[in-house]
């Protein structure tokens, strides 16, 4: 249930920007049906993708979204006001050094906005369920990598990845409410972040040309992330899965049928509030399960005499490591 409910938020929380996308590019509010084609649409994409398998379906997709997303980060930088976007990275930087503690444990009891309480609780509780299957499918796509080059090169990767995003884009949405009058909390008020995100975008260099190549690349990042947490949920229901082997085709376009069905039921019963609601609610019993989880990871290891530290702890894994459908993933072969 936790997986799921991570995966159904993300759809939630992501249709109403595609909507507001839409809407700068036709002129129009579209009616609500077609939030819904775009979530079967997104499904049976998925499903597609993932009778294709990793590296015909989502190992290409991701390469797609690298370099589209990258040459977009590129363009606005350098087309937008850059040194107001590197100067406001730099003193956010120091802010949230400086100020971190308190971040972490505000609750706003003064002014009472209620922001903590329904989106910082909210995200810790989404980062939470969503971080089991991220953890199953990085696993399952990491096979040749030693453990340190996994959790290195997914905490360097994901780290300098969002800092790069958030001084370009964050800089930008600042700028535009700074420099150009937008008014960010009525249209927050009024029609949501989906509103917002949109119209920050139409302040962009070029935003004619630029609007439906952002649309696409919002379209691949969810296609992505909808198939990567699809697979992993399909590898977990699988009852017995060898190295290397495919979940079964059965079980993974369920899950993303599934995923289409719940999200376009949630989206009905009340926009973004019923995700966040299912979300909260998973995330206490899955931050049990990882705490379970870490505790078998190195109950596992020292099991199997690898070592936490000290010379030639990579050979040794690859030594010690026993031909288990688990084990093999996370051996040191060269080869992927």
């Amino acid at each position: 249930m936790a997986l799921l409910s991570s995966v159904v938020t993300c759809v939630g929380v992501n249709v109403p920007t595609l909507v507001a996308i839409i809407t700068n590019i036709i002129g129009y509010e579209p009616p609500f049906i077609v939030s819904v084609v775009l979530i079967m649409a997104w499904s049976i994409i998925m499903a597609v993708l993932l009778f294709a398998g990793l590296k015909k379906g989502i190992g290409l997709l991701s390469n797609i979204r690298v370099y589209v997303g990258f040459g977009i980060l590129v363009f606005v930088l350098l087309f937008g006001p850059s040194f107001f976007m590197l100067n406001s990275f730099t003193d956010g930087l120091g802010m949230l050094m400086q100020n971190t503690l308190h971040l972490v444990c505000n609750t706003d009891p003064y002014a009472k906005s209620g922001i903590p309480q329904n989106w910082t609780v909210f995200y810790y509780a989404w980062y939470i369920t969503m971080s089991i299957q991220n953890g199953v499918f990085y696993g399952r796509i990491s096979k040749g990598r030693t453990v340190r080059e996994l959790v290195l090169g997914l905490l360097g990767a994901t780290v300098i990845g969002t800092y790069m995003f958030f001084i370009v884009f964050q800089g930008f949405s600042i700028n535009t409410f700074l420099e150009q009058g937008l008014d960010l909390g009525t249209i927050l008020a009024e029609g949501g972040q989906g509103a917002a995100i949109a119209a920050i975008w139409k302040y962009l260099p070029f935003a004619g040309i630029l609007m439906p190549v952002l649309f696409l690349f919002a379209n691949i990042c969810m296609q992505t992330l909808l198939n990567a947490n699809a697979y992993s949920m399909a590898m977990s229901t699988t009852k017995v899965l060898k190295s290397g082997q495919e979940p079964p085709s059965w079980i993974k376009i369920f899950w993303s049928l599934c995923i289409g069905v719940i999200s376009i039921a949630l989206l009905m019963i009340g926009g973004i509030r019923p995700f966040q609601t299912i979300t909260v609610i998973c995330g206490v019993p899955a931050l049990a399960i990882i705490a379970l989880m870490a505790l078998s990871f190195f109950k596992d290891i020292r099991k199997n005499g690898w070592r936490l530290s000290g010379e030639n702890s990579e050979d040794k894994i690859s030594e010690d490591l026993p031909e288990t459908a688990e084990a093999a993933d996370l051996t040191t072969e060269k080869n992927l």
